[in-house]
């Protein structure tokens, strides 16, 4: 059964001389516009354009009804193609974040630097110093705490704040002087 909406009005001159309003169909227009169609379960399936049908065929053509999709088969493999382009964004990794720094890199990159990011929601300042303490400041307040490279993880230890304990991360270079840890937090080092 094809539904025919109005889509668009024009003034055409009546019998007796005046001036009326006719609508367009869509299903009775052959090139342009959209055709719909309820599928069996009743809902209105999804708009074909008619301009894709093979060359003289008319929207009304009973093999027409053949070329429609309805809203419930095309959900699931819309929802396949964004799981496939979002593993295939995800497994997209740069060269320069292949693998995690080393130690010795660690040492040498952030030792007696300045490092800020943003965690719990406010901007954090970090200072590794060369003698194994840390200080974290933030809006609230600073502490002091200590670290130590262990292979490739630093291991940082508060005793108070909102990152109280013990905490053992990796680190990966994503650009110049950024980096991002093995818990997704991003940083710059100055």
């Amino acid at each position: 059964m094809l539904i025919s909406f109005p889509t668009r009005r024009r003034p055409t001159r009546m019998a007796s001389g005046s001036f009326g309003m006719s609508a367009v169909s869509r299903t009775a227009a052959p090139c342009g516009f959209l055709r719909y169609r309820r599928n069996r379960a009743g809902r209105l399936a999804v708009p074909v354009p008619s301009a894709s049908l093979p060359h003289g065929a008319h929207p009304a053509a009973p093999f027409a009804s053949d070329r429609r999709i309805s809203m419930r088969a095309l959900f699931p493999s819309a929802l396949i193609a964004m799981a496939i382009a979002t593993a295939a964004l995800a497994g997209a990794v740069s060269p320069a974040s292949a693998a995690p720094l080393t130690a010795a890199e660690i040492k040498a990159q952030m030792e007696g630097k300045t490092i800020k990011t943003r965690r719990f929601g406010m901007a954090i300042t970090l200072n590794y110093r060369a003698n194994g303490t840390v200080t974290a400041r933030a809006f609230l307040g600073s502490v002091d705490g200590t670290w130590r490279a262990n292979g490739n993880q630093v291991c940082t230890t508060f005793p108070r704040g909102p990152a109280k304990g013990t905490e053992c991360v990796t680190f990966e270079k994503i650009g110049p002087n950024r980096y991002r840890n093995s818990k997704g937090v991003e940083f710059t080092v100055q």
